[in-house]
C-alpha cells in the first residue's frame, strides 16, 4: 500500500490512478477514454465541480460542510441586506408622507390667514358692503329727493365743510356708515351731522378736524341751507 500524493489516501502499490480523487499517478494517462467523474454536484456559487467520496470538491476543493456553511452565510447576508433595504424604504416612505402632511398644513394655514385678512379688511371698510351715497349735486341745488334723506344731508354737509378748508382738494371724508359719523333728522327738513375730515393745513400737513353741521332743505328754492357749522381738531 502507498499514499496518494494528491489526496493522501491509501492506494495499491501498482495503482496508476487514485480511486479516491481520480488523479493519474503516472505521467501517461490511460489509453482508454477518461470516465466522467462521479460524485455529487457542488452547490457553492458558480462552481460546477463534483464532490467525491473523499469528501471534497474536485474544482473548489471545499468540503460539503464548508459549502453548506458558505451558502448559509450568503443566505443570511442576503436576508440582512433585504432587511436593510426594507427599513430604508420604510423610512423614505415616512419622510415622504410627513413632507406631504406639512405641505397640506401650510396650505391650510395660508388659506385661513388669507380669509382672515380679507374679512377684517372688508369689516373695516363698510363701503365694500354698502352702496355709495349719491353724488353731490352741483352748487347747492338738491336733487328731487325727500327732505328726510339723511345720506343727501351728509353729502351736502361735506360741500359746506369744503368751503371752510384751506385745501379743499385734499379733503378726505369718511363714509356715511363709518365710525364717528352720525346723521340725525330733526324734522322740518333739518338734519344734524357729526363727522370728520382729513385735509392739509397751512403747512401742508394732513390733520383731522371734527365738525358738526346743521343743514336744512328749502323746498321752495329746492336747495340746501347751512344753518350752523362748528369745526375743531
Amino acid at each position: 500500500m502507498k499514499m496518494c500524493p494528491f489526496c493522501a489516501e491509501e492506494i495499491q502499490e501498482a495503482a496508476k490512478k487514485c480511486k479516491h480523487c481520480g488523479e493519474w499517478l503516472s505521467d501517461e494517462p490511460a489509453k482508454t477514454s477518461a470516465e466522467p467523474i462521479k460524485g455529487i454536484p457542488c452547490s457553492y456559487g458558480s462552481c460546477n465541480g463534483k464532490i467525491l467520496d473523499a469528501g471534497y470538491c474536485t474544482k473548489c476543493f471545499r468540503m460539503p460542510e464548508e459549502v453548506s456553511t458558505d451558502i448559509k452565510k450568503g443566505t443570511n447576508q442576503n436576508k440582512e441586506e433585504g432587511k436593510q433595504k426594507g427599513v430604508l424604504a420604510y423610512i423614505v416612505n415616512l419622510v415622504s408622507r410627513f413632507v406631504k402632511l406639512v405641505g397640506v398644513l401650510l396650505l391650510g394655514i395660508i388659506i385661513v390667514i388669507s380669509i382672515c385678512i380679507v374679512y377684517f379688511t372688508m369689516k373695516d371698510s363698510p363701503s365694500l358692503f354698502t352702496s355709495l351715497p349719491p353724488s353731490p349735486p352741483s352748487g347747492n341745488t338738491a336733487t328731487a329727493q325727500g327732505c328726510e334723506d339723511t345720506a343727501l344731508a351728509f353729502v351736502m354737509s361735506k360741500e359746506f365743510v369744503k368751503k371752510r378748508l384751506r385745501s379743499p382738494s385734499t379733503a378726505d371724508f369718511p363714509h356715511l356708515y363709518s365710525d364717528g359719523v352720525r346723521v340725525e333728522y330733526q324734522g322740518d327738513c333739518t338734519h344734524n351731522v357729526w363727522a370728520y375730515v382729513d385735509a392739509s393745513n397751512a403747512f401742508g400737513a394732513i390733520i383731522r378736524e371734527k365738525y358738526y353741521a346743521k343743514v336744512n332743505y328749502d323746498k321752495g328754492d329746492d336747495s340746501w341751507i347751512l344753518q350752523d357749522l362748528q369745526m375743531h381738531e
